[in-house]
């Protein structure tokens, strides 16, 4: 979902991509909690070690390859003039450049959002999912509503329809207040601290 933001179809489908995004994360995540289990000053040679920090560069250039033509199509579209493509978030980057553009820095700035994106979607989700079966009594409601839509829509779920789930909306908005990002996070640390 977010690779359609960053980069746009077709890109967004590419199943090298797909994997790639999530290897990431796997990668830089196992990185930093192997480091932890050393002292800061061992850091440096530590991190020679671990395998996942080897993966994160062999990802880095993955991603070089695969962002490479995506960068050739938005030349070659803008030296064309066309308008009719959906703007990504890597073309906001391309037409912001201010210094030299340079393949590795988009690289690495386009994985360290999916990196975000993914983190953030799937524990806002979670975390939705779980105040769902707190309360299970909202689960018809919400029923309703994504049923009443679907008929007004034809049976089939377009993007202009998602106003009209004003209940849902109302829903994932109060679960993230109750439960914000940065409240986990300190748990999480919390937890990995007693546990190690």
């Amino acid at each position: 979902m977010s690779s359609v933001v960053f980069l746009g179809v077709p890109a967004c489908r590419n199943e090298e991509w797909l994997q790639l995004c999530v290897d990431y994360s796997i990668n830089v995540f196992t990185t930093s909690l192997t480091l932890r289990m050393f002292p800061p000053f061992m850091h440096p040679i530590a991190a020679r070690l671990i395998p996942a920090r080897r993966r994160i560069w062999q990802n880095i250039e993955a991603s070089k390859r695969i962002l490479a033509p995506i960068i050739e199509s938005y030349d070659q579209r803008k030296a064309e003039k066309q308008e009719n493509v959906l703007p990504t978030m890597l073309d906001w980057m391309l037409e912001n450049d201010t210094g030299k553009r340079s393949i590795d820095e988009l690289a690495v700035r386009q994985l360290i959002l999916t990196l975000a994106s993914i983190h953030s979607t799937a524990s806002t989700v979670s975390q939705a999912l779980f105040d769902l079966c707190a309360h299970p009594e909202l689960i018809k409601p919400l029923e309703e509503e994504a049923k009443t839509v679907l008929q007004q829509s034809g049976g089939t779920f377009k993007k202009e329809f998602l106003p009209r789930l004003e209940l849902l909306d109302s829903f994932l908005v109060e679960s993230a207040r109750v439960n914000p990002l940065i409240l986990r996070k300190s748990i999480r640390i919390y937890l990995f601290r007693r546990l190690c």
